[in-house]
């Protein structure tokens, strides 16, 4: 069931089965808490988790709290996940099809 149903079901509920100052005070949460929530959904979205962002050559994926450790490759059509190239080296990154960059390539800031 969509939320904003589920919002205005209980809206309902509370209009029938309370009375003054209770029905006010109910009201003014449940709309205080919807608000809160489409403001989260709409934050959420601004995000947009999972998007690959191009910084230092690479692409790098976005989380909820920055980005992936590790890049994926620009070249790629698929963009592969890299990695550091030779094995535990740390000299530079590589993807599966032989493509490799500078390992100082670092995540975006924000």
């Amino acid at each position: 069931m969509n939320i904003t149903l589920q919002f205005e079901e209980l809206d309902n509920l509370i209009l029938k089965h309370t009375s003054p100052p209770a029905t006010s005070i109910l009201r003014n949460k449940l709309h205080t808490m919807r608000d809160q929530l489409e403001a989260h959904f709409a934050a959420k979205e601004k995000l947009q988790l999972g998007e690959l962002v191009m910084n230092d050559g690479v692409f790098w994926k976005r989380t909820a709290t920055g980005f992936e450790s590790r890049p994926y490759c620009p070249e790629c059509p698929s963009r592969p996940v890299m990695t550091d190239f030779p094995p535990g080296s740390k000299q530079e990154w590589a993807c599966p099809a032989d493509h490799s960059f500078a390992y100082d390539s670092k995540p975006p800031t924000a």
